[in-house]
């Protein structure tokens, strides 16, 4: 890459949708009802149907909840707050309060103070707090620009970032399939989560009677298999409607609105989750909301019994998995609460169900899975965009700079509403998602407009974040806006940045008041891809199929014959000699002697390798090698400078002419020689895997510092689909490091490293065909324990074999 800006235009897209939100609820006692009320507040907001849910345990989130939330994405991570009639009946007497008399109030007259106009009570409880902080730390909110704090904390703290469907234009709440006000319990939870509540929650519902046969209608109906709902779900009277003319209470909330799914190479398993914790429903509502296949399966539906829920259960699987099962996909059966001999039992009678439809096929449908261990891939995703602007090209000016930040040269248009009823609503908040061309961009890490927008932007304008699909912003400005101005002049016009890897991870680092440098390899590997001015043919020549025969340039023989035995080369000295043409058809692994011309002729075009004469000087006797570019008819000795002729005595064989010979610049010679191609291996490998080889990106051979001093070295950073890996490659088959304590420590080095950037990929690589077993065990048992974050280690991998493509073996270490 140039060391020059680049002017181009690059075609951005643009989608419009409502806001992504995570509500955090107590996930103790009295759960259910907690989760109904959140889902009520949710039910009254536009995109509310969008909305998940996630309980604490005195203020604890669950790891598997975080790293759902990360994927999910939410603008706003947020506490409700919490009506005083609910402590009053959870908690009697939970606030304190006196008459003029000194004594405390009861009855009527505690009850009057407590409706009073002039009495405010925080009922965000410090658990909440900390659950909220702690689910925004590993998802990238919207903060605002001074101290960096979350710009909205609490629901309801900014009306128009949750505007209430009952306040838009055109728009009138009536009759609709909701939960009844009086149903509790799991039941109640279960229906309110599919349904949605238009009035509030009774605190003392508890869990409605059902006999089996509304249990199973309600089960087909949840389940999406087109049933409709039992009659006693109706808001209102029907009064001789159909059940099928009325919709869901959710159905107001997404006025103007459309599912949006953004596919990936293969869509994600349909996930069952069983169990009746608070975690068991919040995990399938984020599956559901994140990939639209997510089922809860709580003891109310008869997750215990045989054959009460399977057939509904798999009438809603069958279609999905008949168009997914050639892909690979599959149904997993998960949970928080029970242990995997229940997981499995309920997978038993999924198949049985399964076998009605796929025959013997259905022995292989599905698998049981921990919580804990799923996979949660920012690829075919779905989000509430708004109809017919959820996807539009936009083609702007932009500037590229050496690192490869692009930014753009002009504002965004205004991000102006096509849709009438949702234009009325003059103070309704959208959200704007940019995604940059080439799928290149680094997601999340908590990026915010300080990193985002141009810095003559002004930060005062609008917020900016990293998302699901690239920068997101809302759309409306966030500076001093005056009455009366034309609408398109109150909404957010802002010029964004799209950060290269390198780019990102200074940001990062930055958070933590770190700055990063190439190390001495680093610096190495970088001037070979400016050679090439691409860094993948760095890659494919050191980990390509001439990576063989450049390690024969070594001659480690005594004599030319010793390290060249067919005259594949020459010794022109200890540890340095070069090579024919044959001596490279012969060591590489190439599949034809063409492949190796081309690939020899794409280095010498680059001047990484270089074409040349093996001469004597007749006057000291310096056995050389000569580049093209120096030869002429008299050309000077390298040592002693004197000129020769270039005739035969220079030469000596063959007679008739000259034979020509390659060396490796010396660059490439010393990264070799410090086993530099391992990480390049490692590099490679990971580009040949990943589902877009052009959008895999990199960096070699990082240093993090901090107070001047190194504290980390990195062989790689990787991004590559959504997911960056941070790695430590190696040529042995253990760690450096004199003794074991050494290694422990370098290890611990590596794990903060993955903290620091939020690393998915803990990778150790070596070109060994194995790792001793004492280095696995050594890096399990430090990694096992060290202070992870609440979200847990990043997954760890161990791969071997990196010197032979397509035969490296992969291990996930497990930590429990």
């Amino acid at each position: 890459m140039g060391s020059e800006t680049a002017v181009t235009y690059s075609t951005v897209r643009r989608g419009l949708r409502s806001a992504r939100v995570v509500i955090v609820f107590d996930g103790g006692q009295n759960w259910s009802y907690w989760a109904r009320r959140a889902l009520y507040l949710a039910s009254r907001t536009w995109g509310g149907r969008g909305f998940v849910l996630v309980p604490h345990q005195d203020g604890h989130v669950a790891p598997a909840l975080l790293r759902a939330c990360r994927t999910y994405d939410p603008d706003h991570v947020v506490t409700f707050r919490q009506e005083l009639v609910d402590f009053e009946y959870f908690l009697p007497d939970h606030f304190q309060m006196t008459g003029e008399d000194g004594l405390p109030l009861a009855g009527r007259d505690r009850w009057e103070a407590l409706a009073g106009d002039n009495i405010w009570w925080d009922t965000h409880t410090d658990s909440d707090r900390q659950a909220r902080d702690q689910i925004a730390a590993v998802c990238s909110p919207y903060k605002g620009a001074g101290d960096g704090g979350d710009i909205v904390r609490h629901f309801g703290q900014q009306p128009e970032d949750f505007p209430d469907v009952n306040l838009m234009p055109g728009l009138a709440v009536v009759n609709c399939a909701q939960c009844p006000p009086n149903w509790g319990g799991l039941l109640g939870v279960a229906v309110a989560s599919h349904a949605g509540l238009v009035d509030a929650p009774n605190p003392a519902a508890v869990e409605p009677e059902v006999d089996d046969a509304t249990r199973r209608r309600l089960t087909r109906w949840m389940m999406g298999t087109g049933s409709l709902p039992p009659e006693s779900l109706a808001r209102l009277p029907l009064d001789g409607a159909n059940l099928s003319d009325i919709g869901r209470a959710w159905d107001y909330t997404t006025s103007g609105l459309i599912g949006v799914s953004r596919f990936g190479d293969s869509s994600p398993e349909i996930l069952v989750v069983v169990g009746d914790s608070a975690e068991d429903f919040a995990l399938a509502r984020l599956w559901q909301h994140t990939y639209g296949q997510g089922i809860w399966l709580p003891s109310v539906l008869g997750a215990d019994e045989d054959g009460l829920p399977a057939a509904s259960v798999m009438q809603s699987v069958v279609t999905t998995y008949s168009t997914i099962r050639s892909t690979g996909a599959t149904v997993t059966v998960t949970s928080t609460s029970l242990p995997g001999d229940d997981l499995a039992r309920v997978l038993e009678r999924l198949r049985a169900e399964a076998g009605t439809w796929f025959g013997d096929e259905a022995d292989g449908v599905g698998k049981v899975l921990p919580a804990g261990e799923l996979v949660w891939p920012r690829r075919a995703t779905v989000h509430l965009g708004i109809g017919e602007q959820f996807d539009e090209p936009l083609s702007v000016p932009t500037e590229v700079d050496p690192t490869g930040t692009r930014t753009m040269l002009t504002p965004l248009p205004s991000p102006l509403l096509h849709d009438r009823v949702l234009a009325r609503h003059l103070h309704i908040t959208w959200h704007v998602d940019i995604t940059w061309p080439d799928d290149r961009s680094v997601l999340g890490g908590g990026m915010t407009g300080r990193e985002l927008l141009a810095p003559s932007n002004g930060l005062a304008v609008t917020l900016a974040r990293s998302g699901r699909y690239g920068t997101s912003y809302p759309s409306r400005r966030h500076d001093l806006v005056l009455p009366g101005i034309p609408a398109a002049d109150t909404l957010a016009q802002p010029r964004l940045r799209d950060l290269s890897l390198a780019a990102w991870v200074d940001a990062k680092l930055a958070q933590h008041d770190l700055t990063s440098r190439l190390s001495s390899a680093g610096h190495k590997t970088a001037q070979l891809a400016r050679m090439f001015g691409d860094r993948h043919a760095v890659m494919d020549l050191l980990a390509g199929p001439l990576l063989p025969a450049l390690r024969k340039m070594d001659a480690r023989g005594k004599r030319s014959k010793d390290c060249y035995p067919q005259d594949e080369g020459v010794r022109i000295r200890a540890g340095y000699g070069v090579l024919n043409f044959a001596g490279f058809a012969t060591w590489s692994t190439a599949s034809s002697k063409e492949q190796v011309r081309r690939d020899l002729d794409t280095a010498l075009r680059a001047g990484v390798i270089r074409r040349g004469l093996v001469l004597e000087c007749q006057v000291c006797t310096e056995l050389q090698f000569q580049p093209i570019d120096r030869l002429g008819q008299r050309w000077t000795c390298e040592r002693c400078d004197a000129g020769n002729d270039l005739d035969q005595p220079a030469w000596n064989l063959p007679l008739q002419e000259p034979c020509w010979f390659y060396d490796l610049h010396p660059v490439g010679r010393q990264l070799l020689a410090d086993h530099g191609e391992v990480p390049i291996a490692l590099a490679a490998h990971l580009a040949r895997t990943s589902n877009s080889h052009s959008a895999y990106q990199d960096l070699a051979e990082i240093e993090f510092v901090g107070n001047g001093r190194a504290q980390v070295e990195l062989d790689l950073i990787a991004y590559r689909d959504g997911i960056l890996s941070i790695g430590e490659a190696k040529s042995a088959a253990q760690l450096n490091g004199k003794n074991t304590n050494e290694r422990a420590k370098e290890i611990r080095k590596k794990c903060q490293a993955a903290v620091w950037l939020e690393a998915d990929e803990l990778i150790f690589a070596t070109s060994a065909a194995n790792w001793t077993p004492g280095t696995e065990t050594s890096i399990r048992e430090v990694a096992a324990a060290f202070g992870w974050p609440p979200i847990g280690p990043p997954v760890i991998r161990m791969l071997a074999g990196l010197d032979i493509p397509g035969m490296v073996t992969a291990k996930v270490l497990s930590l429990q």
